[in-house]
C-alpha cells in the first residue's frame, strides 16, 4: 500500500518544525536542544500553554529522534487509511498528539515532552480497534502489527528517555477515536442495508 499524500504532508511539517527549531535556537544540524530549549520553542511540560498540546507533536529532540519516529509512521499510515480512509486517518492523528499531550500535562514526571510519538501511538490504536471490529484484514500483515505492537510496548517501557504518558495518552485516544469512528460506520452501513432491504 502506497502512502498518502497526507502522511508526506506531516512527514514534511515535522522535518520543517525540526530545521526551524534548529535555526531558531542557533544550534547547528545534528547538535541536540536541551531541555530549557525545547520548552521555549513548543514542547509540552505540566505547565505550559496549551497551544504547546499541538506544537509539541511537530517537534523532535534528535535527528534520530525524528527519523524513528518519521519510519515508524510510513510504515503503518497506509494500513489506516486503508482501514479508516483519509479525513479519519488525519483526525485521528492530531487528536491522538492532543490526548497524548493532554496526558503528558496532567500525569508526566519529565521536565519536557516532545515528539511525534504520541500521535502515532494514537493511529496503533485506531489500527487494533479497527482489525478487531471491521472486515478489513484482507491487505493487512497482522504479523507485521503484531511485532509492531510488541516492540512499541519494549520501546515505551524499557528506555528510561521515553515518555511513557504520552505513549499510552496517545494509545488509548486512539483506541477511543477508533471505537468512535467504528461506530459511526456501522451505524450507517446497517442503516443503507436497510434502504436497500426496503
Amino acid at each position: 500500500m502506497k502512502n498518502s499524500i497526507l502522511t508526506w504532508i506531516i512527514l514534511l511539517l515535522n522535518l520543517g518544525m525540526y530545521l526551524y527549531m534548529m535555526y531558531a535556537l542557533g544550534l547547528e544540524f545534528g547538535e541536540d536542544p536541551t531541555p530549557e530549549d525545547l520548552i521555549q520553542v513548543g514542547g509540552v511540560t505540566s505547565d505550559t500553554p496549551l497551544y504547546t498540546w499541538f506544537t509539541s507533536m511537530f517537534l523532535h529532540s534528535s535527528v534520530n529522534h525524528l527519523a524513528l519516529n518519521m519510519l515508524s509512521l510510513t510504515a503503518m499510515s497506509s494500513m489506516v487509511i486503508y482501514v479508516y480512509g483519509r479525513l479519519s486517518y488525519l483526525i485521528g492523528y492530531f487528536v491522538s498528539g492532543i490526548g497524548a499531550s493532554f496526558a503528558v500535562a496532567n500525569f508526566t514526571t519529565y521536565t519536557v515532552v516532545v515528539g511525534a510519538s504520541g500521535a502515532i501511538c494514537g493511529l496503533f490504536g485506531m489500527l487494533v480497534i479497527g482489525l478487531l471490529f471491521r472486515n478489513k484484514r484482507e491487505r493487512i500483515d497482522m504479523s507485521f502489527v503484531g511485532i509492531n505492537i510488541i516492540l512499541l510496548s519494549i520501546i515505551t517501557f524499557a528506555f528510561s528517555n521515553v515518555s511513557v504518558e504520552s505513549h499510552v495518552g496517545g494509545f488509548i485516544t486512539g483506541i477511543i477515536v477508533g471505537a468512535i469512528f467504528s461506530i459511526i460506520s456501522s451505524i450507517f452501513s446497517y442503516s443503507s442495508e436497510g434502504e436497500r432491504l426496503e
